[in-house]
């Protein structure tokens, strides 16, 4: 466990160093007519490069930012905050429910719209004013290389594309071979306190989890973000208590709580309890890599 346990730390530090470098700046390519398909099945084809755009999610903003296809991009969420440039720009309101007005002044010719986050009425609502609505849906990692992938070819932006996707793949590569040397640790995720809110395996954040090295004692329940409670948290035992940095201001308070009414479990014996960063762990873009690191090291700190 000794050597395992140095060769993580120091392939880590060689990884952090690589991953985090600055990618070579590439010259945009000639554009060509290019069709691709969405998350849900639809087929689009451009004769002309997308120039301005709406993004109704905050993953999506990144993701955009990332690709330095920013100039393109005419409006924002108001929940869109990273990069902090980004607040610069135009918003549409809520991600659940935009305002079709201000769209409309917009006169936008290509709109990036999540299935998580975003409502089924507003899709409805932009289809029937006849706009370009791509729908995006990354469940995985996977799924955020082919949102990355979608959004760089939309953007004219293929080889930044590419280099962002190699930087995620290295880190799973390196954590998967990790993962596989070193036992998993069960982990209670918490996205809310009252009521008490966690994730299943069909979730985002259950991927990052596995992959950092955590089990989800709620991986294999119905819903993707179960109401659970107290006492079956008890029966199955979480070394680990994940919060998120939304309830930060109040960790102390929680802490407390949590530690009264879970004192036998063993991440509140063994003080295993966390907070990790909101928009990192909930929004399935660029910044997975931040996530993974973060969740890892936090883990390797007890």
């Amino acid at each position: 466990m000794k050597i395992i346990k140095e060769y993580t730390i120091k392939t880590f530090i060689v990884f952090i160093i690589i991953l985090f470098l600055s990618c070579e700046n590439k010259t945009q390519e000639k554009f060509t007519q290019i069709t691709v398909k969405d998350d849900i099945g639809n087929v689009f084809n451009f004769d002309k490069l997308p120039e301005r755009i709406i993004s109704l999610a905050p993953n999506i903003t990144e993701t955009i930012y990332e690709l330095g296809a920013d100039s393109k991009l005419v409006a924002i969420t108001d929940y869109c905050n990273f990069p902090p440039e980004c607040r610069t720009k135009q918003s549409v309101g809520g991600m659940i429910n935009p305002n079709i007005e201000i769209i409309t002044s917009l006169n936008p010719d290509l709109i990036l719209f999540t299935i998580e986050g975003n409502s089924k009425s507003t899709y409805s609502t932009l289809i029937e004013n006849n706009y370009k609505v791509f729908v995006t849906n990354p469940r995985n990692i996977e799924g955020i290389m082919k949102m990355i992938t979608d959004i760089g070819i939309i953007t004219n932006s293929t080889d930044k594309a590419k280099d962002i996707n190699k930087k995620i793949d290295s880190i799973k590569i390196l954590l998967d071979s990790i993962k596989r040397n070193t036992p998993k640790a069960k982990a209670l995720f918490l996205l809310s306190l009252n009521p008490l809110i966690t994730v299943n395996r069909t979730t985002y954040i259950h991927n990052i989890l596995d992959l950092a090295g955590f089990e989800n004692i709620y991986a294999t329940v119905n819903l993707p973000y179960p109401e659970i409670n107290y006492e079956d948290i008890l029966l199955k035992n979480p070394e680990y208590i994940i919060l998120t940095s939304e309830l930060e201001d109040k960790f102390g308070e929680w802490k407390r709580m949590l530690s009264n009414k879970l004192s036998t479990t063993k991440a509140i014996k063994e003080n295993k309890i966390f907070v990790i960063n909101a928009d990192l762990i909930s929004r399935p873009g660029p910044r997975i890599i931040q996530a993974l690191l973060e969740l890892k090291n936090k883990k390797d700190k007890f």
